[in-house]
């Protein structure tokens, strides 16, 4: 079995030590449904009641997550998974498993309609993710470097892309409600401080230059800026001399 969870497509299981029942699923990321699982049996709403009832009575140092095996990238990689953890299932014993006895269809691939979107969109506004969601997430996210074509691809579908009025006006109502904290301004200082007399690496610097190239500021970009700078007042702070207004 493979201790280290790739973000790769294959087939696991949640094994208990206790007992030695397991869940087995497929998913095409291993090391991302090993998160949502962890994520959903911690908080006592995972889907598999199950599963969710023996994490419960055992606790979480009772079961183990492992790569059953990894499958390869393909044009039918949903139909795959599903041929290969049916066949997987019926491979084991019945009485050993937490599985419900189907295999559930998988998402890979499908679309939300624009009817789905909102009424999801809807559900969820509002709603602040809870603590452990937003740790779990950074957790995933730690120590992943994105590839340059991933990169270009995020970049290609930005470019040209322009807000809606309502979006504006939605982003100007929350930047004007947002007010500096004294906390924030000396973190912010302290920041600048560390900072200071510090040289930026070629690299970087011919980075800046290249995405600048060729980018020119509309008048009417220049005219709200110099609209919004206009009667700002700039002093020293008694904080290490940085500056304020």
């Amino acid at each position: 079995m493979t201790t280290v969870i790739p973000r790769l497509p294959g087939l696991y299981r949640w094994r208990n030590r206790e007992n030695g029942r397991l869940y087995i699923g497929s998913t095409a990321s291993l090391y991302r449904r090993e998160v949502q699982h962890r994520s959903a049996l911690t908080l006592g709403k995972h889907t598999n009641p199950h599963l969710q009832a023996a994490w419960l009575k055992y606790g979480a140092a009772a079961f183990v997550f492992e790569i059953i095996e990894l499958v390869a990238q393909t044009d039918d990689l949903a139909t795959m998974l599903i041929e290969r953890e049916r066949a997987t299932l019926n491979s084991v014993d019945a009485s050993l498993l937490y599985n419900c006895g189907t295999v559930m269809p998988t998402r890979l691939g499908s679309k939300w309609s624009d009817e789905s979107r909102k009424k999801r969109s809807d559900a969820m506004r509002g709603k602040r993710p809870s603590e452990l969601f937003i740790r779990r997430g950074e957790e995933a996210r730690r120590g992943r470097v994105v590839s340059p074509e991933t990169r270009e691809k995020i970049a290609s579908k930005q470019r040209g892309r322009t807000l809606s009025p309502e979006r504006k006006a939605a982003l100007s109502a929350a930047r004007r409600a947002w007010s500096i904290t004294p906390e924030w301004r000396i973190a912010n200082s302290k920041a600048a401080a560390k900072r200071r007399g510090k040289k930026r690496p070629p690299e970087v610097g011919a980075k800046i230059s290249a995405a600048k190239k060729g980018h020119a500021v509309s008048a009417e970009t220049r005219a709200k800026i110099s609209a919004s700078k206009r009667g700002r007042k700039y002093r020293p702070s008694s904080d290490q001399g940085a500056i304020q207004w």
